[in-house]
C-alpha cells in the first residue's frame, strides 16, 4: 500500500507542478514585468526502494535563496508582489475554479512545489485545502500593482462561476 501511496502522490505532485506552470506561462504572455516560472518535475521509479518509496519526484536543484512567498493555509511569508499577483492570477484565469498557492522558490520569480486549491477540494493530493483554503487565500490577499495591471478584479466577496460560460454557483467568502 505505501509504494501505492507514493506512486499516486508524486503524479499528483508532477501534475500539481505542470498545472502551475501552464498558468504561468500564460500570465507571462499578459505583458507582466516579471515573468514567473515553475521548475520541470519527472517521476522516476526507482529499481530499488528507498525506504520504502518505489517512486520518487526529481526536479533541477535550485542554487540560491530560497524563500516561501505563501503558503496551502492563507499566509503570507514576502512582501513580494509577483507571487502574491500570479495567485491571484490563477483564481481569476480558472473562471474561480481553483488557486495556485503555497508559493515558494529562488527569489520572486522561480518557483517550485506548489499546492492548487480546488473548489471541490478533488485531485491535486492532500494539499489541496478546497473551497476552505479558496477562502483563506482570499482572505489574506491584498491587490497590488501588478494585479491592478492586470485589472484583477477585488477578491472581497466574490463567487465563482463554472467553465464555459455555464452558471455554476460556489459560495467561497
Amino acid at each position: 500500500m505505501g509504494a501505492q501511496v507514493s506512486k499516486r502522490a508524486c503524479f499528483d505532485e508532477a501534475m500539481t507542478q505542470m498545472i502551475a506552470d501552464s498558468y504561468a506561462q500564460e500570465y507571462n504572455r499578459r505583458g507582466v514585468w516579471n515573468k514567473v516560472g515553475f521548475l520541470p518535475v519527472s517521476v522516476v521509479r526507482l529499481e530499488r526502494p528507498f525506504r520504502g518509496a518505489a517512486f520518487v519526484c526529481l526536479e533541477p536543484l535550485m542554487s540560491g535563496s530560497y524563500v516561501k512567498h505563501n503558503d496551502n493555509a492563507g499566509h503570507i511569508g514576502t512582501r513580494d508582489d509577483t507571487p502574491q499577483a500570479f495567485s491571484h492570477f490563477t483564481y481569476e484565469e480558472s473562471n474561480h475554479l481553483l488557486v495556485v498557492c503555497d508559493i515558494q522558490g529562488q527569489g520572486a520569480d522561480l518557483f517550485t512545489d506548489p499546492q492548487i486549491h480546488s473548489f471541490d477540494g478533488k485531485s491535486f493530493g492532500l494539499g489541496n485545502l478546497g473551497a476552505d483554503g479558496i477562502r483563506r487565500f482570499k482572505r489574506s490577499h491584498r491587490c497590488n500593482s501588478i494585479c491592478r495591471s492586470l485589472r484583477l478584479p477585488s477578491l472581497q466577496s466574490t463567487s465563482s462561476s463554472g467553465a464555459g460560460g455555464a452558471e455554476r454557483r460556489v459560495e467561497v467568502v
